[in-house]
């Protein structure tokens, strides 16, 4: 299976005593009366106490004091303003985009959360143009395709309204569940979205409390099935976070998930598991798998015309496309080709390298240099030369506080050790092939410094089998 293709190296939390499942026995369930699920919270709001005259018969859009009043005029400045472009595929139009967070419906915890992750002094919490528009889609049980840029929000667009659909479902019982699945091209990025998740789940209690779990492949399925005792009581949890190869075998070679009450689904990073190859037919089968009505959500930094064609086969009746294109400042790039064995080679390219280092490297940049070759980032990380043009910029310094190195022979700690590293600015260069960084590098930086992670500016090298980048921007928590 794609994602299971190398030994997992990521050892996760999976401790205390789990469950066997016993094999699911459902049977042709999808031929027979489904339960009914509630997925439209905002414009057809399914509480009974809601559909009145004071609400708008459960239109919350219409009965909200400020949204409401707030004309498609305005909705479509605010829109424009933002890079929003929104396009009605099939099914209802557009809901207005929330432009702050009081505007929304989220339960309190949720709030408060974002409250602490999004406010600032003079603005309060405002979300992310991919979120003020992502929300009120998916709050009205609308299948979802959201387009926007690596570090725009687009974890929490997906995860905050599935949390209101859990809410809304009945509760989960032994050999149920998950509620809501999200899938994950890669074992990293399924990591990284369950963490958040989490973030959101430890802030639930009682009979609101909500799970997430984590399933991919490398470790063996036993460790990643529910808990014996609390908080599982051998359930699988409302959210799971997985890998498709992985919940694949879960439920169609070992039986042990049910589809039954998967009613809410995401594709992250959905490009790469919409092209043709394994990761398309898990896809596809999975979402066999499952009720024709669940709710389907994609979100991607890219979307090729192939993905288009595929995922408005897979959505159902509502179909809303968003794409964010965000202002790109300009700003002048420098960029340097050598292809193939015709300037001299490995050599060449390295003086190249050494000398743009030693003449044009500012002291307040960075360095993030990606090879093709897994043999390349050690090579370069030890080349003499290199690490003497770094030293001006790290002076009485040992090589290892000047470069950092992911290498596929780590472990998932001393990838995490050397990232971290240089986030946090204590060595100049991170060297890393395309492949292990293209697995999902978490660009959200807990201790923040100016100079880190963020857009690429000015110069950009392309050594053979080399690529550089240099100068990134400070980014916030906008990541998530």
């Amino acid at each position: 299976m794609a994602e299971e293709a190398e030994v997992e190296q990521t050892p996760q939390p999976f401790e205390g005593e789990r469950i066997i499942p016993k094999p699911v026995k459902d049977g042709d369930w999808l031929k027979g009366d489904l339960a009914k699920i509630h997925k439209d919270f905002y414009l057809n709001h399914p509480d009974l106490s809601l559909q009145c005259e004071r609400f708008c018969w459960g239109n919350l859009e219409a009965a909200h004091p400020v949204l409401g009043q707030r004309s498609q005029e305005e909705a479509e400045e605010y829109r424009k303003a933002n890079g929003i472009v929104v396009q009605v595929v099939r099914g209802r139009p557009a809901p207005k985009p929330f432009q702050t967070f009081q505007e929304t419906a989220f339960p309190s915890f949720v709030e408060e959360l974002a409250m602490e992750l999004f406010s600032t002094e003079s603005q309060g919490a405002l979300p992310f143009a991919v979120q003020a528009q992502a929300w009120p889609c998916a709050l009205s049980g609308m299948d979802l395709i959201a387009v926007a840029p690596t570090g725009s929000g687009k974890t929490l667009a997906f995860l905050l309204p599935a949390l209101v659909h859990i809410m809304a479902q009945p509760h989960v019982q032994e050999g149920e569940g998950p509620i809501v699945l999200i899938l994950e091209p890669t074992r990293e990025l399924a990591v990284q979205t369950y963490k958040v998740a989490q973030q959101f789940c430890t802030r639930t209690s009682g009979e609101d409390l909500i799970r997430a779990g984590l399933c991919f492949g490398g470790v063996a399925a036993q460790q990643q099935t529910p808990l014996v005792e609390a908080p599982d009581f051998g359930r699988w949890p409302e959210i799971l976070v997985a890998t498709p190869g992985r919940l694949l075998e879960l439920i169609s070679v070992k039986k042990w998930i049910s589809a039954k009450r998967m009613s809410y689904v995401v594709l992250d990073e959905a490009d790469h598991m919409l092209l043709t190859g394994n990761w398309l037919v898990h896809i596809k089968q999975l979402l066999y798998l499952m009720r024709p009505d669940r709710q389907l959500l994609l979100l991607s930094a890219t979307w090729p015309l192939d993905a288009d064609r595929v995922a408005s086969d897979l959505c159902g009746e509502e179909l809303i496309k968003i794409r964010v294109n965000p202002v790109v400042p300009n700003i002048p790039q420098e960029v340097k080709l050598f292809p193939g064995q015709f300037d001299g080679g490995y050599n060449k390219k390295m003086a190249e390298l050494v000398r743009w280092i030693q003449e044009e490297m500012e002291p307040s940049e960075s360095l993030l240099v990606f090879c093709h070759h897994y043999r390349l980032p050690p090579q370069i990380a030890h080349h003499p030369p290199v690490l003497e043009a770094l030293s001006k910029h790290v002076p009485n310094s040992h090589w290892h506080d000047r470069v950092a190195v992911l290498d596929h022979a780590q472990k998932h700690e001393e990838q995490q050790a050397q990232y971290m590293n240089f986030l946090q600015g204590k060595v100049k260069m991170l060297i890393s092939t395309f492949s292990l960084a293209g697995r999902g590098l978490d660009f959200h930086d807990p201790a923040p410094w100016p100079g880190v992670m963020g857009g690429f500016r000015s110069q950009k090298a392309v050594l053979g089998g080399v690529m550089v980048h240099r100068d990134f921007h400070p980014r916030s928590f906008e990541n998530t």
